[in-house]
């Protein structure tokens, strides 16, 4: 009995062993189960080996110890009855593991049908995910491209500013160059002054002397004559008597003098203003040459050296304009000096006056005639510089126009010692105005500096001929 049990649990293993070794070439296993597997066939190997030495143990025993018919016959029945029992246990084992298969195919048909519409979702989640990561890179790829624009755009106005500074610093160094020569144009005619009013006093420190030793003369003459008052009544009276017709003769000479003095400040005047007359008509004829001529070229497109130098001539002739002016200054400065110290004839004080009033106005007209051509200028080419220009101008007639008003609200006051002081001061004032509008004005380097980007370029055209220059107004 033994035995048979033996056999049929051999049996058994053997099914066993077959089974699984069908499910683990089952293509729908799992590794992780066929691994699983795999262990379970080493187990039942190992113990398949310890029942088959175990069975042949024991048929040696039976063997040896009975050795009846009788004995073997009911041992063949007995293990035919087993064998079949368990052949009918094998297939049903059988069909039982054909069940679990077929229902583990389902399974896994289902957990393959499952994976597949994963992977589907998965794949059309990734499909999705790459199009918004390359929406993403696209965008990113975008805002990188403006962010460099942007700063291509910083520093291009980073540059516009440095050159705009470095413009700006060109044009404070000239301007502070331009006051600088100012200051040392007025310093020398302030030294030619001082000189002239130093020639002045020494004439009147002079004359003081001599009308002093003429006074000491009478005092000593009339003490002379009160001792000899007793001596001699007629000699006394004669003596006064021509005293008295050289005093009125003296004073006689003397109006006669200042007379002839007006008069001849009166000629001067007259002819200073004939002479800046004719100056300021030529260069107003010049420039309406030269206007014609520039207008003539931009009607043509035309822009070279030519042009250029006239607009270069131009504006030297406007710098040029307030020499005239400085010099009538300079001519009512001397006289108010004198009549801040003494008592002055009032009337040459005003012909000074009426002298510096007409340089101005001309100045003024020139300024005024300039500023209307500019802006025709400007209505016909549209070129900015031009309003640059015009505005400078501009403001030398606003200077001109206040200085004018001032001096006519002085005109009728008698120009005693404090009124020739604050006169004084303020021609002054007006003088370092007229010198601070004067360098305001641009010249053409800077205005090629400073409208770089705008500045007309020569055409090709240009020549040698047809340039119109204005003089400078001496």
């Amino acid at each position: 009995m033994e035995l048979s049990d033996k056999e049929s649990e051999l049996n058994r293993l053997n099914l066993d062993i077959e089974r699984t070794q069908r499910l683990i070439n089952d293509p729908y296993t799992s590794s992780q189960t066929r691994a699983t597997w795999y262990n379970e066939i080493n187990t039942m190997a190992l113990r398949k080996n310890m029942l088959e030495t175990a069975i042949d143990a024991l048929r040696k025993k039976i063997s040896n110890s009975s050795g009846s018919w009788f004995s073997r016959y009911n041992l063949f029945a007995n293990n035919h009855s087993e064998d079949a029992r368990i052949r009918l246990e094998a297939e049903q084992r059988r069909a039982e593991d054909e069940k679990r298969r077929i229902r583990r195919k389902q399974d896994i048909e289902a957990e393959q049908a499952a994976l597949d519409e994963e992977i589907k979702r998965a794949t059309a989640l990734s499909r999705l995910r790459n199009k918004m990561n390359q929406q993403q890179r696209e965008r990113e790829l975008q805002d990188h491209i403006a962010n460099i624009n942007l700063e291509q755009e910083k520093i291009m106005i980073e540059r516009r500013n440095e050159d705009r500074n470095l413009s700006e610093k060109i044009l404070e160094a000239q301007r502070m160059e331009e006051q600088k020569r100012a200051r040392t144009e007025k310093s020398k005619r302030e030294l030619v002054e001082k000189q002239r009013y130093d020639e002045w006093r020494r004439d009147i420190d002079r004359k003081s002397l001599e009308q002093k030793e003429l006074t000491s003369n009478l005092i000593r003459a009339n003490q002379n004559d009160l001792d000899l008052r007793d001596q001699s009544n007629l000699i006394e009276s004669e003596q006064r008597r021509h005293e008295l017709m050289e005093i009125e003769a003296q004073h006689a000479k003397q109006r006669e003098a200042a007379l002839r003095e007006l008069h001849e400040k009166e000629q001067e005047v007259r002819m200073a203003q004939e002479e800046s007359r004719r100056i300021y008509e030529a260069m107003a004829r010049k420039t309406r040459e030269q206007m014609d001529e520039i207008m003539r070229m931009l009607k043509n497109a035309q822009w070279g050296r030519t042009i250029e130098a006239n607009w270069n001539s131009r504006i030297k002739a406007l710098k040029s304009t307030d020499r005239r002016v400085h010099k009538a200054i300079g001519i009512l400065k001397m006289q108010l000096a004198v009549a801040k110290i003494q008592d002055s004839n009032s009337e040459l004080i005003r012909k000074d006056i009426d002298r510096l009033k007409f340089e101005i106005s001309e100045t003024k007209k020139v300024m005024d005639r300039e500023v209307d051509n500019l802006d025709k200028m400007y209505n016909f080419s549209g070129k900015q510089f031009v309003l640059d220009i015009s505005d400078s101008l501009l403001t030398i007639s606003k200077v001109c126009h206040n200085f004018s008003e001032y001096l006519d609200s002085q005109y009728s006051f008698n120009f005693e010692k404090a009124r020739a002081r604050e006169v004084y001061d303020k021609v002054n004032e007006y003088e370092y105005k007229f010198i601070e509008a004067y360098i305001v004005i641009p010249t053409i380097d800077s205005l090629k500096l400073k409208f770089s980007s705008s500045w007309p370029t020569s055409t090709g055209n240009d020549n040698d001929g047809d340039f119109f220059f204005i003089e400078e107004v001496e």
